[in-house]
């Protein structure tokens, strides 16, 4: 009679610091306290060699222990990861989602389930694991600080806690990447780039994202879904070739007249180039070149190397011989300006 009432105490402790696991910190963890009936039988089961007596007393386990939500969701999770390693991956998944039920928020289920989906080759699958492990991900950062915890001490607690689940979290960021960039129907890749985005809003790789992402409404001639789309990520864009090679794309739409003349004038006005800072600091010199003169071979000739032709390259002569001063533009602006010139 003890014993029951110690199991059920310990069954009851056991569940509210799982909820309360839950609700502080932002990512689940299954612990299986020492010495208790559960770790005996997780011993056991573990020193069993045959895969199919283990599943069965997997099984076991989790029917015995019903009670305990974090001994279910383990035990569902061990018996995912025996049929992943017997080739049955509809199952594997089915018990994956099964402990995911009792910790949805284990980074560690989480990128088991990714590696089955990606196995199965179920990249709708995939990308709802992706989608839901970038949510825990950045949650980590708004998480609330507890009671008495000065700030720098919070600060530190959020550091660490990101830097336990960073390789699962670049790991899912990396998946869900690779799903987009090998999807075909545009439709399909749309829907992955929205999912993608609500769980890793500012991902290293987004403007890769945005660029396929602008790429497939061309594609499905999504005209308002498209400038409204390029609208958020010119105004987040700061690299100046990005800002280039996207204007490049959404140009053709903005000058569609089946376009709404708010929205494209709008997008008209982000497109716009920061011309004063990317004007060089001189002119071009003598433009146009000086006309050829004869040479004694019948052929033409300038007489004058580039640079003494046009002053202004000097600059970039400068650049590339590493010389460079406070008033010497970098190369790229340079180029750029020469580029905009022309095309203007």
């Amino acid at each position: 009679m003890r014993r029951c009432k110690g199991s059920l105490l310990l069954a009851v402790l056991l569940s509210i610091s799982f909820s309360i696991s839950r609700a502080g910190a932002q990512v689940d963890r299954i612990t299986i306290a020492a010495g208790t009936d559960e770790d005996h039988a997780l011993q056991a089961i573990t020193s069993e060699q045959d895969n199919q007596k283990k599943l069965a007393m997997y099984q076991d386990f989790v029917q015995k222990f019903s009670s305990n939500p974090q001994a279910v969701a383990y035990g569902n999770w061990q018996i995912s990861q025996t049929y992943q390693a017997s080739g049955d991956l509809s199952k594997a998944l089915d018990y994956g989602d099964k402990a995911l039920a009792g910790s949805p928020r284990d980074l560690d289920i989480l990128v088991s389930q990714a590696n089955i989906a990606q196995q199965a080759k179920n990249n709708s699958k995939l990308m709802d694991y992706v989608a839901k492990g970038g949510g825990v991900c950045q949650s980590i950062a708004k998480q609330p600080k507890p009671e008495g915890m000065s700030d720098d001490n919070f600060a530190e607690k959020v550091s660490q806690d990101k830097a336990s689940v960073q390789s699962s979290c670049e790991f899912l960021e990396t998946m869900g990447v690779n799903v987009i960039s090998s999807e075909t129907d545009a439709k399909a890749r749309m829907a992955d780039i929205d999912q993608f985005t609500n769980g890793f809003p500012d991902s290293k790789y987004q403007e890769t994202v945005s660029s396929l992402a602008l790429e497939s409404l061309s594609q499905l001639k999504d005209n308002a879904r498209l400038v409204a789309y390029g609208e958020k990520i010119l105004a987040a864009t700061q690299t100046l070739s990005r800002r280039y090679y996207f204007w490049r794309i959404l140009t053709p739409t903005i000058r569609n007249p089946a376009v709404q003349p708010r929205r494209s004038a709008t997008l008209r006005k982000r497109l716009r180039w920061r011309k004063p800072m990317l004007r060089m600091p001189t002119s071009l010199g003598n433009w146009p070149p000086a006309p050829l003169t004869a040479r004694s071979d019948g052929l033409t000739s300038n007489r004058k190397r580039p640079h003494q032709r046009y002053p202004s390259l000097k600059l970039l002569r400068g650049c590339s011989r590493g010389r460079t001063t406070s008033s010497m533009p970098a190369p790229s602006m340079v180029l750029g300006s020469l580029m905009l010139n022309r095309t203007n």
